[in-house]
């Protein structure tokens, strides 16, 4: 999660990637803050179904499908490894 609204947190997301990006996952999907988000908790309610055209909805979409690119990548190489075997 990510304040992009300010300075701060955007240096220190620069300085992550820069600095830490080659030695572990940083996802390019930033979640922002979100009240819609946060509200979920009370309701009970996942976001999708709490505010499902919102912006929180829509970056959590995009981050599942990024960890679900990562994990088909993933699959697609044991898979061949297994075949070079």
């Amino acid at each position: 999660m990510v304040d992009n609204r300010t300075n701060f947190a955007k240096d220190i997301s620069f300085i992550l990637r820069r600095d830490y990006g080659d030695k572990l996952r940083i996802f390019q999907t930033e979640i922002p803050l979100s009240i819609r988000a946060a509200e979920t908790s009370a309701k009970g309610k996942s976001i999708y179904l709490h505010d499902p055209y919102g912006l929180a909805a829509k970056v959590y979409e995009a981050f599942t499908k990024e960890v679900r690119d990562i994990d088909e990548k993933q699959r697609k190489r044991q898979h061949q490894t297994g075949l070079n075997r």
